[in-house]
């Protein structure tokens, strides 16, 4: 027998809605509707609801809520008696409860379909742990659809009219606002905002503040943290713990009166806490997060340029929308009363059950056209991000970018995917996975043509694929991505000592070597990294000499190579004997060396290839570069190390060939 069902995995309850004999109905936890989104592991025992909440005073370390917080947060997880528990995981036993009590309503139930609800403005990393949880969890997932979404569909379905929709949905631990256009069984999502960090644990916290503040004047106790308290660790961990509940029982109870009176017997050391606190009070400690409410709500309008004129029924979601001055606030804004006559902490499961259930409860099918809340993209390596996916692109969604090397004879690309809108610093959104394409055209730096795609499908979880244009190869149909370290993009550099030489005979004079100078300053300047590499300049004619020994000091290599000047013959052997000898005698181990050597003409053949060769045996890479047709072409050949030897037609094209030499440093 098969069952299927909405599930609203909540930050502080989650609730579970399926249709029976035509009407909506809601699982039972311990007889009641909502199961509260807490755990307990006591003696390798996982316990969840009710029970853990109740034990979470005796068990203070031992206690999760608020799990759904961190969804997607790889750098969280609780260690409980040595165990390890990540946010996914919680979840995964929160889910592992829901099938517990499925198969006590009904046995027979062999398989079960699940439409889970996120906050809209969840990222695609949060979205993927919640599918991952289900499935461990053992439910099969028709479907991930968003909380608003959810929210409209259990209101705008009976309607079966034309209507724009602003929902505000305030769960326990997230915040979304989003604008849907309903037609008939058609929900289109024209706008979403939020914050996945901002619910009805502020508002518990804005309280317990208060609380812990009232015990320093009354009692000079300070339990805001077992350091400050002077308590034994397990007195103050069960104190703090029954604060936190309290605080959340009179968020509850000011939402539906105006006043609270807060009692807790023998809280510590014999001490009862007694005090009150007034709905205008808990407004004033809570401004900041009303207020944060408040401008949210009205930015989705603004961004988006709707007037409240525009939305045609405002809808309450969550249980912290029934916060009094939240309500006002909708009320004056919209110039309407919200909706609010379901009951607003089942409304997301009921409409998820709804869409679970939909070849059964309507005649046409429901459609969704939903819409990314956040940007996707890739970190470029000067920091930046380039969104591909971009926000409120409606998905299913595919689109492609171009990617190509940096480096000279590249064998793999890293990239790193971000979510999020800020461009100009790509750490400022949020990491969604790296993955590394392997086996890209052998070639020069930027010649590889690779078209990456990004592919969302319904749920919205990601897809990439790559294919190399100029090989017409596909080198994966669906890349892993991992999720838990961020590639990175920049190669690390193998730290060089690099020696320019420069041929100065006279044949280079005028505009040669002016070009040549020209070439050099933009290598020192902006093609080599001065903070990895150092470079020093040696000019050879009849006799070589040295200009500037290795250095990182860029104002000392533009003076030397401003004083290059032309004068004698072209002594190729003595240029290369000054540069090891001189250059290199101060050589680090670390660092690799490399000779460029520059010529315009010839000399004598065995000892500059005799030198070159005792360079090349000591492990010195040699790049030579021919200008012009007067070059010894079989000379230079042999000089360089294999595949070294440039020949350019004319010095113009001297600055290019150092930018492609100092490429490759990187692949080296």
């Amino acid at each position: 027998m098969k069952l299927e069902i909405g599930i609203d995995l909540g930050t502080t309850n989650t609730v579970v809605s399926f249709l029976k004999n035509g009407a909506l109905e809601q699982l039972k936890f311990r007889n009641k509707d909502n199961l509260p989104s807490t755990m307990l592991f006591v003696d390798q025992k996982v316990t969840i609801g009710d029970i853990a909440k109740r034990k979470s005073a005796l068990y203070p370390k031992n206690y999760i809520k608020s799990s759904k917080t961190f969804m997607g947060d790889a750098s969280k997880s609780w260690d409980v008696e040595g165990e390890i528990f990540t946010p996914t995981d919680v979840a995964t036993e929160i889910l592992k409860e829901i099938k517990k009590n499925i198969k006590k309503y009904d046995s027979n139930i062999t398989e079960v379909n699940a439409v889970i609800t996120v906050p809209a403005y969840f990222t695609s990393t949060q979205i993927d742990e919640t599918k991952k949880a289900g499935e461990a969890a053992g439910f099969t997932i028709k479907r991930i659809i968003t909380e608003p979404v959810a929210a409209a569909i259990a209101y705008g379905i009976d309607d079966q009219v034309d209507q724009t929709l602003f929902i505000v949905d305030i769960g326990g631990g997230t915040f979304d606002t989003s604008i849907l256009e309903v037609k008939g069984s058609n929900f289109n999502t024209l706008a979403v905002d939020g914050d996945s960090k901002l619910g009805g644990d502020d508002f518990d916290n804005h309280i317990l503040e208060a609380l812990l503040k009232f015990i320093r004047k009354d009692q000079g106790v300070n339990l805001s943290s077992y350091e400050k308290s002077d308590l034994d660790e397990d007195e103050y961990r069960k104190a703090y713990q029954a604060l936190v509940n309290k605080a959340e029982e009179v968020k509850i109870e000011l939402s539906e009166f105006e006043s609270a009176s807060i009692e807790i017997a023998n809280l510590f050391s014999g001490y009862n806490l007694s005090m009150s606190m007034t709905r205008d009070e808990f407004e004033q400690i809570s401004s900041i997060s009303i207020e944060k409410i408040k401008r949210t709500i009205q930015k989705t309008m603004s961004d988006n340029s709707f007037s409240p004129k525009d939305i045609d029924k405002v809808v309450l979601v969550g249980g912290s929308s029934k916060i009094p001055v939240v309500r006002e606030f909708v009320s004056e804004l919209f110039d309407k009363q919200p909706y609010s006559d379901k009951p607003l902490d089942k409304l997301v499961a009921m409409g998820a059950a709804i869409l679970a259930h939909q070849s059964e409860t309507v005649q046409s099918k429901i459609e969704i056209s939903d819409i990314i809340s956040h940007s996707l993209g890739i970190e470029m390596v000067n920091s930046r991000f380039s969104p591909i996916l971009e926000k409120n692109s409606k998905y299913p969604v595919s689109k492609s970018q171009m990617y190509t090397t940096v480096s000279d004879f590249q064998t793999h690309l890293d990239v790193n995917v971000f979510e999020g809108e800020d461009e100009d610093e790509v750490t400022n959104n949020s990491f969604y996975g790296g993955f590394t394409l392997s086996n890209i055209e052998h070639s020069y730096a930027g010649t590889p043509q690779i078209e990456v795609t990004f592919e969302f499908d319904i749920n919205r979880i990601l897809k990439v694929t790559a294919k190399d244009l100029n090989t017409n190869s596909n080198h994966s149909e669906n890349i892993d991505i991992d999720k838990t370290q961020k590639k990175n993009i920049t190669p690390e550099q193998q730290p060089f000592d690099i020696a320019l030489v420069i041929d100065v005979s006279y044949s280079m004079n005028g505009y040669p070597l002016q070009k040549a100078k020209e070439a050099c300053q933009s290598m020192v300047s902006d093609m080599i990294d001065l903070n990895v590499h150092r470079i020093g300049l040696v000019e050879f004619e009849s006799y070589a000499s040295t200009l500037s020994y290795l250095t990182q000091d860029q104002h000392r290599l533009n003076e030397a190579i401003s004083s290059l000047c032309c004068k004698g013959g072209t002594n190729i052997r003595d240029g290369l004997r000054v540069a090891e000898e001189e250059l290199f005698k101060t050589r680090e181990k670390t660092n690799k060396e490399l000779v460029i050597l520059v010529t315009d003409g010839g000399s004598a053949e065995a000892p500059a290839i005799r030198q070159a060769e005792k360079m090349k045996l000591s492990g010195m890479k040699v790049v030579t570069i021919g200008v012009g047709h007067g070059v010894n072409e079989r000379l230079l050949r042999n000089i360089a190390t294999p595949d070294d030897y440039y020949q350019i037609d004319t010095v113009d094209k001297l600055q290019e060939i150092f930018h492609r030499i100092s490429c490759s440093l990187q692949a080296i």
